[in-house]
């Protein structure tokens, strides 16, 4: 009885485990990365904006000033359209 327990835990644990790691697979085909640069800083919000004009936001300013150059990583949501895509993570370029 306790064997079978343990062995429908392992089962249950391996099923979860699996199901992490398929949806780790399907999200990474949506991440992109994107460079930009950083339009205005105000009250710890950061603004961005890519070559093409598109505007984006993150909160939790450090030091970024207007002007730096940011590289993003950019998730699409799985939709074909910028308007919904969201920054994924952020780093410093250069300037």
């Amino acid at each position: 009885m306790k064997a079978m327990r343990i062995g429908a835990l392992a089962a249950a644990a391996a099923g979860v485990l699996a199901g992490l790691v398929i949806h780790q697979y399907a999200c990474a085909d949506r991440l992109y990365p994107a460079t930009m640069i950083v339009d205005e800083v105000r009250n710890g919000i950061v603004t961005m904006s890519t070559e093409t004009g598109h505007m984006y936001c993150y909160a939790g300013a450090s030091d970024e000033e207007v002007g730096d150059l940011m590289s993003v990583l950019m998730d699409s949501n799985g939709t074909p359209n910028v308007a919904d895509d969201r920054i994924v993570q952020v780093r410093y370029s250069g300037f």
